[in-house]
């Protein structure tokens, strides 16, 4: 998934040949049938990279789960407004302390602020998060 905030696709942070990268697709194509694995970025920086089936049905990083409840549904009420994430992404080259997601996530904590979380790769999966959500992992 390409990263519209900073306008970039970064795979500097992959493991070579370990976990391909399908596609790279800006947020509003989530919905992209055959795709085998889903990686998401913000602010430049890979935040989740898993299998497409996990991903969309238990997304680790917060900035993730607010990406796929975004989404249009086609089963949604008439009139249902669309989910949106609160604040601003950072300007393009601008290096916060932390987590460059927290000021915008539900889930921050304190860590979060403080210290940049690290890529790591866990069942398969990697996610860059001090606060995963439920079905996540502690960092």
């Amino acid at each position: 998934m390409a990263d519209v905030t900073m306008g970039s696709a970064e795979t500097s942070s992959l493991p070579s040949g370990n976990h391909p990268v399908d596609e790279v697709l800006p947020p509003y194509q989530l919905a992209v049938l055959g795709l085998q694995h889903v990686l998401v970025m913000y602010a430049g920086a890979i935040v989740e990279l898993a299998p497409a089936e996990q991903l969309f049905s238990l997304p680790r990083h917060p900035y993730t789960a607010a990406l796929l409840e975004s989404v249009p549904r086609l089963d949604a009420k008439p009139g249902e407004r669309l989910a949106h994430i609160e604040g601003q992404p950072p300007r393009p080259h601008e290096r916060l302390q932390g987590c460059p997601f927290a000021p915008r996530c539900a889930f921050a904590r304190e860590r979060c602020r403080e210290t940049e979380p690290r890529l790591e790769w866990r069942d398969g999966r990697a996610s860059a998060c001090h606060a995963p959500l439920p079905g996540g992992w502690t960092t």
